[in-house]
């Protein structure tokens, strides 16, 4: 397994034997579930090998999630800004005996602006994205009985490599609206910490690899006969 320095997309890779890839990918379709990410689950797509009862596959699930980040500090400025507006603004009516004149306005509308502005930019949208791509080839594990030449299949085992690729950062915006469609990310986030739910998420599907060993067993009655 590999891994690259933090605050920069992150690629994890995972190889070994697995008992069924097709399983594999539902487990990955799992695992994106389970952390709601938003993906389109399809069936995994594969070929046959250039052995008889072999096959080959390859194919990837990429999902995405959106989360609501608010900068308290940045809020608070805002509402400060705003309040100290309104306080402005009555000081100035009541100096006025009436109507305020332009020029008194222009200082509680300016603070209103900041404030507002400050409230909006508190709020902003992280995008987690994560693609997970599988490759690798099936083979039958067979037992044969001495003295036979016909073989039975007890198991299927496969080589295969999972590519864990994430990264986290502000979605990409089109006309200053979201695609909803659009599993990208246009500005990296420099935070440790929003990206440390990441290899979080990872060492949670690398232990969830481990259920999916293969098992085999060769059945005592094809074992070679013993001699007492």
């Amino acid at each position: 397994m590999s891994k690259r320095k933090p605050l920069g997309p992150l690629e994890y890779k995972w190889d070994g034997k697995i008992r069924s890839p097709r399983e594999l990918f539902r487990l990955l379709h799992d695992f994106l579930n389970k952390y709601n990410y938003e993906h389109i689950y399809h069936e995994l797509k594969d070929e046959s090998g250039a052995i008889d009862g072999t096959a080959t596959f390859s194919d990837s699930l990429t999902g995405k999630q959106d989360l609501k980040i608010r900068n308290k500090w940045l809020l608070i400025d805002g509402i400060i800004l705003i309040v100290a507006g309104l306080v402005v603004l009555a000081k100035g009516v009541a100096l006025a005996k009436g109507v305020p004149s332009v020029e008194s306005l222009s200082l509680p509308f300016t603070l209103f602006l900041i404030g507002w502005a400050l409230i909006d930019y508190s709020s902003k949208k992280l995008r987690k994205c994560i693609s997970l791509h599988v490759e690798g080839e099936t083979y039958r594990a067979r037992a044969e009985q001495k003295g036979e030449t016909s073989s039975e299949v007890y198991d299927v085992v496969s080589n295969c490599r999972v590519i864990f690729s994430a990264k986290v950062g502000r979605p990409a915006t089109k006309a200053g609206r979201q695609q909803a469609t659009d599993y990208g990310v246009a500005k990296l986030s420099r935070k440790v910490d929003d990206w440390a739910p990441l290899r979080s998420e990872f060492e949670s599907l690398t232990a969830d690899f481990q259920k999916l060993r293969p098992k085999i067993e060769i059945p005592e009655a094809i074992m070679p006969n013993k001699t007492d």
